[in-house]
């Protein structure tokens, strides 16, 4: 609940703010509406197209038809609620852009309804009139019996009297009011004597009578307030029939790319894309569909277009009651990732040809940076879920073993410890001595030959149908390949170690602090306890300067990285240093690696 002080002030400054944005609430009793906005210029929208974007957003597009007024206006009640700073914007049927304006606008009716009487007080004020003998409850009280002359009350309380809640303070919608009259604690009864008798409603027992009616008609106000749109076609269109296309980019509505890996797995894969489709923005009925892959650059769709009413209400409020909306702020958007920090990569290198079979009634377009899968036309209510099929595609595929290892050290002693660069994903992320063991990955490397991007998404791996695994399987060009981490290899072992061969004191100063060098030896080893030759890709990402590696590796000296030291600021003075190698062990075969480096630690 919002103390009356608090709310008082919202509606205070809600007003301003509505009234700086030129919008307007139209009230019962404010004045006429616009002229001659009669239902001939109600706009019926209907959604023609959506397209959905996998961070949570969803571009609508409606078209409506509707007659001018007078003054060459339309207008609809179906605004949308809550669109993007200046996403909303409406085009003639000659792709003329239309001005707007968006107001509330409230309408008051009265209904009368009949029913039975429930209470002593409808009985009596449906009798009022009428011959009726009434009994009290009290003992020792004698009827009344006469003509029941009238209720003693007031009449109701008008909309706007204290206490009632002005229609800017409620959100559009439909209230109904009782129109019961106040007061009716008593009731006058003319005597057969002649005399008036005032009696206690609340003390009567039974109501009898020759002609006694048991049904009142019970009276109510019905406000109904509705965000209209209003647009402005020119005096020329007036009377005309016009057609206007509505669009407007809003959150609510995410899509979320799953794959599916089967088959046998051997030399090609079976590949299947669907789209996870999440509505929670409105209802969506017979309208073109289509998925995004990428994320256009929108830099103020966190701020609400002033078009939408709701949205200026929502910023009122954020800034004089933010403990308020602090309760209301949870986002769980999931966007497209471009890299792969798994271990992954890319080539320019041609991936074989595939078979790709996509649906007779899936249509695809690029547009710009982005690319987009047609669904078709879709129904799906706001809060409902759904999956669509995208495409199926045989893929080439290889196995692949892969050794990450990433040290961290000690930005004093020099001491290193290590661990897996896929930590996120193994069982145990806990850095290992140099007397652990780093894992190796079973990984698919599968390569898109088909002229369809791979949009980042979960991937399931089946195999005859059993689950081997699931995983991230990043984001794909045509023409490209990607790594599909599955499971830990269970009979490739591999470990890191490291020997000093010497320590220089005191041979760079920086930033007020001495630093030593530090030159090493690094160690990795694998063994295979396969029976099948194993192909297997290495790489070390370590703190320093690498000046050799044996076997072929290929080092890359790259800038500073902080995450490679625990703490300290010796990350500062050293490089960063990757190497990778790529080979293959034999059967039951041990591979030793080799690397010099050096580095410095304060």
């Amino acid at each position: 609940m919002i103390a009356p002080h608090l709310r008082r002030a919202l509606l205070l400054v809600a007003a301003t703010l509505l009234a700086s944005h030129g919008l307007r609430t139209a009230r019962a009793g404010d004045g006429p509406p616009p002229p001659d906005a009669t239902e001939t210029s109600r706009l019926t929208l209907t959604t023609e197209r959506v397209i959905v974007f996998k961070d949570g957003y969803a571009l609508f597009s409606k078209v409506g038809t509707a007659t001018a007024d007078a003054a060459g206006r339309v207008f609809t009640d179906a605004a949308p609620t809550n669109a993007v700073l200046g996403t909303v914007w409406a085009t003639s049927e000659a792709k003329k852009v239309i001005g707007l304006r968006s107001e509330t606008v409230t309408k008051v009716e009265r209904r009368e309804r009949k029913g039975v009487a429930l209470t002593p007080l409808e009985l009596l004020r449906a009798n009022v009139g009428r011959d009726v003998t009434v009994d009290f409850t009290r003992e020792g009280v004698a009827s009344l019996a006469g003509r029941l002359l009238s209720i003693l009350e007031a009449p109701p309380k008008a909309p706007d009297a204290p206490g009632e809640t002005p229609a800017l303070d409620a959100p559009p919608g439909r209230d109904v009011r009782g129109l019961d009259p106040t007061g009716g604690a008593y009731a006058a009864l003319v005597l057969t004597s002649g005399a008036t008798q005032v009696f206690p409603i609340a003390e009567v027992r039974t109501v009898s009578g020759r002609d006694l009616v048991t049904e009142v008609v019970r009276a109510e106000e019905i406000t109904t307030r509705a965000r209209r749109l209003t647009m402005d076609l020119g005096a020329d269109a007036a009377g005309k029939a016009q057609t206007v296309r509505l669009l407007y980019f809003t959150d609510g509505m995410r899509w979320i790319p799953t794959y599916r890996v089967g088959g046998g797995l051997v030399t090609d894969a079976e590949l299947a894309l669907q789209g996870e489709v999440i509505n929670q923005a409105e209802d969506v009925d017979g309208a073109a569909l289509d998925l995004v892959v990428g994320v256009p650059a929108f830099r103020f769709k966190d701020v609400g277009s002033p078009l939408t009413l709701e949205s200026v209400l929502r910023g009122t409020l954020a800034r004089v009651a933010p403990q308020v909306m602090a309760q209301q702020m949870v986002s769980n958007r999931l966007s497209n990732a471009f890299g792969n920090d798994r271990g992954s990569f890319e080539e320019v290198e041609r991936a074989g040809a595939t078979a790709l079979e996509t649906a007779p009634e899936l249509a695809t377009e690029a547009s710009q940076d982005l690319f987009l899968y047609g669904v078709g036309k879709v129904t799906l209510g706001r809060g409902a879920r759904a999956t669509y099929p995208l495409w199926q595609s045989t893929t080439p595929l290889r196995h692949l073993y892969t050794m990450d290892v990433q040290v961290v050290r000690n930005y004093q002693s020099g001491e290193h410890s290590y661990r897996s660069a896929k930590h996120s994903i193994a069982e145990d992320s806990r850095p290992s001595r140099a007397t652990g063991s780093s894992p190796v990955w079973h990984e698919l490397e599968l390569g898109n030959g088909s002229p369809l991007p791979w949009t980042t998404g979960a991937a399931l791996i089946l195999k005859d149908g059993v689950p081997l695994g699931q995983d991230l399987l990043p984001y794909t060009a045509p023409g490209s390949k990607s790594l599909l981490p599955m499971t830990v290899a269970v009979d490739l072992r591999g470990k890191y170690e490291e020997q000093e061969l010497r320590r220089e004191p005191n041979v760079l100063k920086w930033s007020g602090s001495t630093f030593s060098r530090v030159s090493k030896k690094g160690t990795l080893t694998l063994r295979s306890s396969r029976k099948e030759p194993s192909p297997v890709r290495v790489t070390l990402a370590i703190g320093g300067s690498v000046e050799a590696a044996g076997e072929g590796g290929v080092v890359r000296l790259n800038d500073l990285r902080s995450e490679d030291w625990a703490s300290g600021s010796a990350w500062s003075v050293n490089n960063h240093s990757d190497v990778t190698w790529e080979l293959t062990l034999a059967p039951g075969e041990t591979k030793t690696l080799e690397i010099t480096f050096s580095f410095y630690v304060q």
